[in-house]
């Protein structure tokens, strides 16, 4: 009976130990990914995303108490093998099931991928409000203004989204929405405020899948062209036609949402380069169509004009043709715009392209020029009101700014700041308007306008807000700036 107690009690032991051996081997495993750090760094530039930087305990002298929260975020982005697992779920999760891992790419059929944050545009879950939309057409009407008052060209377009104008591989199970979509709404705008858009929604609907990228979020050389060939109509210039000229094929294009899908292996895709629209040569440090500041001479005798384009990734493949079109050319992808560009690159033309799951941007974020003097002779009434002024120097320009009170501000409404001193009447500014995001909410009645500085009095200034609502001129607030502006 010992023996067979004894006999028991060892098969006990062994199954502990099993048990205990495998506690060991599973945290062992489960360890490697944050032990084997420093022996299998990320590849930072297959992720296409800014990572989490490892948090310090004490920041400023005090400790830092979103630290566990910030050390899970950068182990997140950091862990070992994190692009070989991330990628081997991945082909799973597309090659076999067409879905996503990640909510940034859409697996459509037939091999297409679609940019996740165009679906709010796609499924017009998000659409732009009407006073926004005004907003942006307010703001680009007097960006115009201002371009056309230096003796230049102005041009706006929108970049469609891909699901926009080639939706024919989105998933079945993402249905597209009804009624207007943003740039729609923000289209109506334009047309009210007189703004010189082109629309290349309608060019390249034709036949959209031929002129996108299959695994980019962009257009491909041919899109480029059709979208080019309608800037430069618009603009009026006579211009080179590539559509039968010779072109090749750059076999190593590699898609940016293939690369965000398979980090570790993604499959490159044909990009059809037109040779012509290749001569031209970079005149600054800048040496590639993704930089952010661009200066390009073109190698064609026969080129003229000078060109300034604000743009965005989508300008990466209509840069060649401009540049070799215009003789001196400037690309900027620098936010907020800043209109002092335009004089130190003596531009002729000014184009701005923007994708348009970005057209808020318009009256998120007004462009820097000096805000245009009105001459009004309307009363002025003074009423208390919760608005808001605040003014801060910013480089030549005082930028003044704050929020309306929005019992007195209506849909549409003048936003003016009038400065006088002690030696100087009233002189009239318009402000841009401006849509203020704040968390889930937006109020969209406030305002920006960059004074210069040079055209102010020299000391104990005072700045008037005053709307005029088309009823009414009432002056909402004020803000006394004493002593000089440096």
């Amino acid at each position: 009976m010992s023996e067979l107690f004894q006999g028991k009690g060892g098969e006990g032991s062994r199954r502990r130990v099993l048990q205990l051996g495998f506690v060991v081997l599973v945290l062992a495993v489960l360890l490697v990914p944050l032990v084997a750090i420093p022996f299998a760094p990320v590849d930072e530039e297959a992720e296409l995303q800014e990572l989490s930087p490892w948090p310090k305990l004490v920041e400023d002298g005090k400790l830092n108490v979103d630290y566990l929260s910030e050390a899970g975020a950068c182990f997140d982005d950091h862990f070992a093998f994190r692009q070989q697992l991330m990628t081997a779920n991945a082909l799973v999760q597309s090659k076999l099931f067409g879905t996503s891992p990640t909510d940034q790419v859409v697996v459509g059929t037939d091999g297409w991928l679609y940019y996740g944050s165009t679906l709010a545009d796609y499924q017009r879950s998000d659409v732009m409000g009407e006073c926004m939309a005004d907003n942006a057409a307010y703001n680009l009407a007097l960006m115009q203004e201002y371009v056309e008052g230096c003796g230049a060209e102005f041009v706006f377009t929108i970049a469609p989204n891909k699901n926009s104008v080639a939706a024919e591989h989105m998933p079945y199970y993402l249905l597209e929405g009804e009624g207007m979509r943003s740039a729609d709404v923000l289209r109506a705008k334009l047309v009210e405020r007189g703004v010189s858009y082109v629309d290349l929604f309608e060019p390249l609907s034709h036949d959209g899948a031929s002129l996108f990228m299959r695994t980019d979020t962009h257009w491909n050389g041919e899109g480029a062209l059709i979208a080019y060939d309608s800037i430069m109509d618009a603009l009026g210039k006579d211009h080179e036609d590539y559509r039968n000229a010779a072109s090749f094929i750059d076999g190593e294009f590699v898609g940016d949402l293939e690369r965000m899908l398979l980090p570790l292996c993604p499959e490159p895709e044909d990009f059809e380069v037109y040779e012509a629209s290749q001569r031209f040569s970079y005149a600054n440090d800048a040496d590639a169509a993704t930089d952010a500041f661009i200066c390009t001479k073109s190698d064609v005798p026969s080129s003229e004009g000078a060109l300034l384009m604000y743009r965005d990734s989508f300008g990466n493949a209509l840069l060649p043709f401009f540049a070799t079109e215009f003789e001196r050319a400037c690309f900027s992808k620098m936010i907020p715009y800043n209109l002092a560009d335009l004089k130190e690159q003596g531009a002729s033309c000014v184009v701005v392209e923007r994708a348009e799951r970005h057209i808020d941007f318009f009256a998120t974020d007004p462009a820097i020029f000096p805000a245009p003097v009105r001459a009004v002779s309307k009363p002025v009434r003074s009423i208390p009101s919760d608005a808001t002024i605040a003014a801060k120097e910013n480089g030549p320009y005082l930028q003044v700014e704050g929020e309306l009170d929005p019992r007195y501000a209506a849909f549409g409404s003048k936003v003016y700041l009038v400065v006088t001193g002690e030696a100087q009447e009233g002189v009239w500014y318009e402000a841009s308007r401006m849509s203020i995001v704040q968390d889930e909410s937006v109020n969209d009645f406030g305002y920006r306008a960059y004074l210069d500085k040079s055209a102010l009095p020299t000391e104990n200034k005072v700045v008037r807000l005053i709307v005029d609502s088309g009823d009414a001129v009432v002056e909402l607030s004020q803000l006394s700036i004493e002593g000089d502006q440096e």
